[in-house]
């Protein structure tokens, strides 16, 4: 499967839709790849969703199977509503953007309860 079929697949199974409840919707730039392509404004979202949807499930096992090319200890993290903070897997074309630090202040405002009217 050539990678623009395989990225029209995956963006057609995972990402027309969020899983879950949206918690936190943010904008951010997203810089073209090489100096031809233009940088544009793109919306990104947070979710929590529950494990126990078949789709979550699946979308989850695949990200786990790449979390093991990205994190030293990424594999069979326990099943369970705990809430941890883990590594998070920000793949390249989106690092240094702010991502990271907008899903660990998602993770602090749901353990202060920020979000306990969506949850």
């Amino acid at each position: 499967m050539n990678m623009i079929k395989a990225r029209t697949q995956v963006e057609d199974d995972y990402l027309s839709k969020p899983f879950g409840t949206v918690l936190h919707e943010y904008k951010r730039v997203v810089h073209g790849t090489d100096e031809n392509e233009l940088n544009e404004e793109a919306t990104f979202v947070l979710c929590l969703a529950d494990g126990k949807d078949e789709l979550v499930a699946e979308y989850h096992g695949n990200v786990q199977k790449l979390a093991l090319f990205f994190i030293e200890t990424g594999d069979n993290p326990k099943p369970g509503m705990v809430l941890r903070i883990c590594p998070a897997v920000i793949s390249p074309p989106y690092q240094r953007a702010g991502h990271g630090k907008s899903m660990f202040q998602a993770v602090y405002d749901i353990a202060s309860g920020t979000y306990e009217s969506k949850l």
